[in-house]
């Protein structure tokens, strides 16, 4: 193998995942690390919210669903929901995305924070602490969006008719 290193290296994971629904609301707890060799390297602690949109009241789905721009790299950027920028985050939300399948009756919305920043460098986390922060956001959203309709409540609406349908099937076989 002439002018090429070989590099071996072992397979091993790089991400560690924890999930948990706490007051109705899906939360993702993550751990990755990496040995690059730079201010990344080593652990990085985040948190996630799994949201839809349909759950916040309708005059805030136009800042939920703002249309998504690009960077003056041209890399695509998803504007954040300014409705969500003050929750309890750690610092400050550091994610947004939304991934809705076409054809899906609600918008999804994943929004979250890192800890690799001026307030979370040097502290040791742990996933049960980063998750007790993640529940103390969730309560900040519950305080800001009373009126939040639970994520099950809008699957089981949109379930009940084909329900229905499916009960009166049955019904016609017997």
């Amino acid at each position: 193998m002439q002018g090429r290193q070989q590099v071996t290296r072992e397979l091993k994971p790089t991400r560690e995942v924890y999930h948990a629904v706490y007051q109705g609301i899906t939360i993702e707890v993550s751990r990755r690390w990496t040995e690059q060799p730079h201010p990344l390297r080593g652990d990085i602690w985040c948190f996630y919210l799994y949201l839809l949109v349909e759950q916040f009241p309708e005059r805030y789905h136009a800042d939920l669903c703002r249309p998504a721009s690009q960077t003056s790299y041209g890399s695509p950027f998803q504007p954040y929901a300014e409705c969500l920028e003050d929750l309890n985050w750690h610092g400050e939300m550091t994610f947004y995305s939304r991934d809705t399948a076409p054809e899906g009756p609600f918008r999804a919305i994943k929004a979250g924070c890192d800890y690799l920043d001026l307030w979370g460098e040097g502290p040791v986390y742990t996933a049960s602490g980063v998750m007790r922060d993640a529940k103390r956001c969730v309560e900040s959203l519950w305080e800001k969006f009373p009126g939040l309709h639970p994520a099950e409540a809008l699957w089981e609406d949109h379930k009940a008719p084909f329900r229905a349908a499916m009960k009166a099937k049955e019904a016609m076989k017997l």
